[in-house]
């Protein structure tokens, strides 16, 4: 397992992905033309079941970082993520390290991998034969791991994104304290500043997160998530 965390493994890894964005690019027509065969109700139980797994490896990635600073992973379970079926890993445990430079990487490393996933699935699709099962099964991961990818990594939804940010500024709950800055601020608003009420300390967050955070979340339905 060290071998994830030398600068090899980075190296390898980024040029699979490169070289996997440079094959979907250049096979796009490809890629839309042979979506119909996911349209396949035959086919609907191995899709879903590598998905499944897929999200799986996402979701237990962040443990072996964690594990690998010293932390310690309490608890695993089952959870739905936007009506998505999904395991989680408990790594709170990353908030103890010393060392700020380490948090990051236990959030970075279940979207890195599946990245990584997607990036060796997009491969396999292209060097394999279209009427085999590994061909399809690559095929799955490519179109369903490149998006949820994408959305991930997006810091306005509270996914690997948000957490991502949140660590890196080290504001915990930072979309709520988010909104409550703006809040505060449109309380204030017609208040001489002479008489606003100073903000608790360390209450303070981006409005811009806010802000943009408010553009995004009243658009996806709740879940049952558990963080």
């Amino acid at each position: 397992m060290r071998f994830f965390f030398t600068p090899y493994f980075l190296a390898v890894s980024a040029t699979v992905i490169f070289a996997a964005i440079g094959v979907a690019v250049t096979n796009w027509d490809d890629v839309t033309k042979t979506l119909s065969r996911l349209y396949q109700p035959a086919y609907f139980p191995l899709i879903l079941a590598v998905i499944f797994l897929v999200i799986g490896a996402h979701e237990f990635a962040p443990g072996l970082p964690c594990k690998h600073f010293g932390g310690e992973v309490h608890e695993l379970g089952f959870l739905l993520i936007y009506f998505q079926p999904a395991l989680y890993g408990n790594v709170s445990d990353a908030w103890l390290f010393p060392e700020k430079v380490k948090r990051p990487w236990v959030g970075f490393a279940g979207p890195y991998f599946e990245l990584f996933l997607w990036a060796l699935a997009t491969l396999a699709w292209r060097l394999t034969d279209i009427e085999t099962t590994v061909n399809f099964v690559a095929f799955a991961i490519m179109t369903s791991s490149g998006f949820k990818t994408l959305l991930n990594f997006k810091p306005l939804i509270k996914l690997d994104g948000y957490y991502l940010l949140s660590d890196w500024l080290e504001i915990p709950n930072l979309r709520k304290r988010a909104f409550a800055t703006i809040g505060r601020g449109l309380k204030n608003f017609s208040v001489p500043p002479c008489r606003r009420p100073r903000p608790p300390p360390g209450a303070n967050a981006s409005p811009a997160s806010g802000m943009a955070s408010w553009q995004w979340f009243p658009r996806l339905p709740s879940s049952g998530s558990r963080w």
